[in-house]
């Protein structure tokens, strides 16, 4: 019966298609564009969006949804909810550079990690000199309070115990999280950003409000592109003259080895949506495309997230070792301590029984006072330390990948919005947006040119947490930059899909592959920890 119903309903849906399909053709090639919601065909205008989306804030949205009150979020904040106590604690110095107190919570530090430097952000300060070292503070107390192994040791015993802690590069770590200032009027804030502001609002993680903030965020951006495509119809199509309009914003933006991983996508966006409306053939060759990147995506997110799983359980497992051992010779000392203290309280010229002496009394004399810690001890605990920071390195390497790849989502699935909305817009002639498809191509295909892959972005990331984890530097030499530029060069030749392209790139498959490798550095043969599981 099951079967039978499946196969009348799959015919029913079958003809309705039929049924449809002429009306389809024909909303379609008098520009119309079919609205999911509303199930209906309509008029796209770019002009009209914006003033219906770009002139309400999210404030007055959120009223907008209170007034319904099948819709009305519930408010964020601690009405209602018991009084935290202030936790007592060795120091607090981080806390007070993040603005939070000693008993925030995890998402409390992330909003207001995200709030300091996003406002002492260096790029927003370019005649302050200190502007640099003040981003570094904010970044380091950051990286000690949200990692929940460090804070606990900052709380207490002070900044000394976290001293040896590895420092991230906090300009990597702010791009990787929220990317970068000078690219918000391409992709706008990353969803990455928005959630780790909202985390803990329930007011701001409404759906309606969600979905508000992306369309906003997608019609300020089709509506900047627009502006930059018009310089091409400007100039009568001279494609070198235009390409001289975005020359310096394209240098200054893939000036850093991740910049060029952004700009690479980004260009990758843009050509995909152009080439696809100047030629139907390379359309659904792109479609093709896209769907085999999104499960090559997928693959990478599980791959890289079940890594870092892995990992940190080598580091928690190390961790509990450490206590361990650290517990076991406190008892020890203890317990010496006592011997001691014993000794000296016997009578004066008591007498030891020759019997009861240890077989080699010279090592008795010799032994090693309490408190004094050996070459052994020493060097085991160098050992310990340098595993750590490769355990540590390969877990931030591993979550940087992940954190990637949901950027890299983010800003296609955005900028396929946004390159619709300006390549459909009937507010315009067709003329004019064939010729916003002619520029969008030649603007996707200088980004690609200066863009890098996903892999040099990832190694340049690796590069730079094996040097600051190593006291090497924060900064790439001069070496590493000129390998990063001639990376650049090498992969232009790759950085378009082979299937829609039509050059002979059949290389560009194992290019790809690359993104998997190892890392940068060899692994620091480690100890078992199996017991501690």
């Amino acid at each position: 019966g099951m079967v039978v119903g499946g196969a009348v309903t799959g015919v029913t849906q079958i003809g309705r298609g039929i049924y449809h399909t002429p009306g389809a053709v024909s909303a379609a090639s008098s520009g119309k564009e079919w609205d999911d919601e509303r199930r209906e065909w309509y008029i796209y205008n770019l002009e009209e969006e914006a003033k219906s989306v770009l002139t309400v804030s999210e404030e007055d949205f959120i009223k907008s949804l209170k007034a319904d009150p099948a819709a009305a979020p519930k408010e964020g904040g601690e009405e209602g909810e018991p009084a935290r106590v202030e936790r007592k604690v060795a120091d607090t110095e981080f806390y007070d550079v993040l603005g939070v107190p000693s008993n925030a919570t995890a998402s409390e530090i992330k909003k207001a990690y995200y709030k300091k430097a996003r406002d002492n952000h260096p790029d927003r300060h370019p005649d302050d000199p200190e502007a640099q070292k003040k981003f570094q503070v904010i970044g380091h107390a950051y990286q000690i309070l949200s990692d929940e192994a460090l804070r606990a040791n900052y709380d207490a015993s002070g900044k000394d115990s976290v001293e040896s802690a590895p420092k991230v590069d906090p300009s990597t770590l702010f791009a990787m999280i929220f990317g970068s200032e000078k690219f918000v009027p391409l992709v706008g804030e990353l969803k990455l950003a928005s959630q780790m502001q909202d985390e803990e609002n329930e007011a701001h993680n409404h759906p309606k409000l969600k979905k508000f903030r992306q369309k906003k965020r997608e019609v300020q951006c089709a509506m900047n592109l627009v502006q930059k495509l018009q310089h091409y119809i400007d100039l009568n199509g001279d494609a070198e003259a235009f390409k001289a309009t975005f020359t310096e914003e394209l240098k200054e933006l893939s000036a850093s080895p991740f910049g060029s991983t952004l700009v690479g996508s980004i260009g990758l966006a843009y050509y995909e949506s152009a080439l696809a409306e100047l030629s139907t053939v390379d359309s659904m060759s792109i479609s093709l495309t896209q769907a085999g990147r999104s499960v090559t995506t997928g693959l990478g997110i599980a791959s890289e997230g079940f890594k870092a799983a892995m990992v940190a359980r080598e580091v928690s497992n190390a961790q509990k070792l450490q206590k361990l051992k650290e517990e076991q010779k406190a008892a020890g000392a203890g317990e010496a301590s006592t011997g001691a203290a014993g000794e000296a309280a016997k009578p004066a010229g008591a007498t030891v029984d020759a019997a009861a002496k240890p077989a080699d009394a010279s090592a008795t004399a010799s032994a090693t006072p309490a408190g004094t810690v050996t070459a052994e001890e020493e060097a085991s605990a160098k050992a310990a330390e340098a595993a750590m920071k490769e355990k540590i390195e390969r877990l931030s390497g591993h979550m940087f990948a992940v954190m990637w790849y949901f950027t890299d989502i983010d800003i296609r699935s955005t900028l396929a919005n946004v390159c619709f909305k300006v390549l459909h817009d009937h507010s315009v002639s067709n003329t004019v947006l064939n010729e916003r498809a002619k520029a969008l191509k030649i603007l996707g295909d200088c980004f690609i040119a200066k863009g890098g892959s996903m892999a040099a972005g990832l190694g340049d990331v690796r590069i730079r947490l094996h040097q600051q984890m190593n006291g090497e530097g924060k900064d790439a030499s001069a070496e590493d930059e000129e390998h990063h530029h001639q990376e650049q060069q090498q992969e232009q030749a790759h950085a378009k899909d082979p299937v829609y392209v039509g050059k002979d790139e059949k290389n560009s498959a194992s290019e790809d592959s690359k993104g998997d490798s190892s890392p940068v550095v060899t692994p620091v043969h480690e100890t078992s920890e199996a017991d501690l599981d």
